[in-house]
């Protein structure tokens, strides 16, 4: 099978430290989904309008595929120590690299569908989309279970920003993702690291005390235009 994509995500994020590790956690980010020819036009999208949500089947292109004898993975949910199966995670490198995510549908054009809640990086590779049906992908069934992650992320941490930059147009959407908390485990109870990641063209540096559970901004800066990679 030769998988080829039918449009690329643009979106926020442009490396994988800070993007939301689940769709939705951050509703707010906005993100567009660019349709490639011959699938970007005004045919290819009847009748999307009339749904709330679809699936992104996508394409994990920044990750290796996970090997046969290495068919485990340390979710971070389990504090990055305990090892699962690799088919009992959402984890990113898999078999196969690809990716499954649920988003909201914000607007719909030819070529052009804008998304909410996407927790794709930029440039991300779009395999197809399927619209989401809520009598079928969301069943109500008291026997269902989600494993080790059956319930949301119940700790989040308390964000603040340094007085200057606190009125910066980005501060509300960023204090909704660092409250997840995007550091890998084995970097915490380090109160003295400075931690950065990229957002909408700029560059965000932060501290954590783990101890109060706080994560101080004090610093939003325009990223350095690093050219093409």
């Amino acid at each position: 099978m030769n998988l080829v994509p039918i449009g690329y995500l643009r979106g926020p994020f442009s490396e994988k430290f800070g993007t939301p590790r689940q769709p939705g956690l951050v509703p707010e980010i906005d993100s567009v989904v660019e349709l490639l020819s011959p699938w970007n036009n005004d045919e290819v999208i009847r009748g999307l309008s009339g749904h709330s949500h679809v699936w992104l089947l996508f394409g994990f292109h920044r990750n290796a595929s996970v090997s046969p004898t290495r068919a485990t993975v340390r979710p971070p949910r389990l504090g990055g120590n305990e090892r699962m199966g690799v088919f009992a995670t959402r984890s990113p490198y898999r078999p196969n690299p690809i990716g499954l995510s649920l988003v909201a549908i914000r607007e719909v054009t030819a070529g052009r569908i804008v998304v909410g809640g996407a927790d794709l990086v930029d440039g991300t590779p779009i395999y197809d989309i399927k619209p989401w049906l809520p009598w079928a992908d969301a069943p109500l069934c008291t026997k269902s279970s989600g494993g080790f992650a059956a319930v949301p992320p119940a700790s989040r941490l308390d964000v603040h920003f340094d007085p200057v930059i606190a009125q910066h147009d980005l501060a509300p959407t960023l204090a909704q993702i660092l409250a997840l908390d995007p550091r890998p485990a084995y970097q915490r109870d380090e109160p003295e690291r400075v931690y950065g990641m990229e957002y909408a063209g700029h560059e965000v540096l932060w501290r954590v005390d783990d101890s109060t559970g706080s994560l101080q901004v004090f610093e939003i800066r325009k990223s350095v235009d690093k050219g093409p990679e």
